[in-house]
């Protein structure tokens, strides 16, 4: 019999489609260079965004930066949220690489904002 698996997360998270076109540009490891990314969901705590195979090649452990996000309810959110990779998805029959990211620091604007979004998404029972 299996058992059932309890949900790790403590925050609730927000699921996008790919089609929903929720980008986060983002600043690479060392600050080097500024990309764009479909963002799938975020929480207060982190998000998974995805990239083309042929786009860009990230690692875990590495360090990015979350300057905007894009595409929310005709916002634009600026945030300026420290985060490291701490999980890479990658699938043979896939064409995009998953990341998966936890905030490490960020500023006190940017988590109320990610918070009172979040609040809303759920008040109006949206999923996606």
């Amino acid at each position: 019999m299996k058992e059932i698996q309890e949900e790790k997360r403590k925050f609730n998270r927000v699921p996008f489609l790919y089609n929903d076109e929720i980008i986060g540009t983002f600043i690479g490891p060392g600050g080097r260079e500024k990309f764009k990314a479909h963002i799938l969901n975020f929480s207060i705590q982190g998000l998974y965004f995805t990239l083309r195979k042929d786009e860009k090649l990230l690692h875990e452990s590495e360090k990015l930066v979350l300057i905007e996000i894009e595409g929310l309810r005709d916002q634009v959110f600026i945030l300026n949220i420290e985060m490291e990779i701490r999980r890479v998805l990658n699938y043979d029959e896939l064409l995009h690489l998953g990341y998966g990211c936890k905030f490490t620091t960020f500023p006190e604007s940017s988590k109320e904002q990610i918070r009172r979004f979040l609040e809303m998404w759920f008040l109006e029972g949206r999923t996606s």
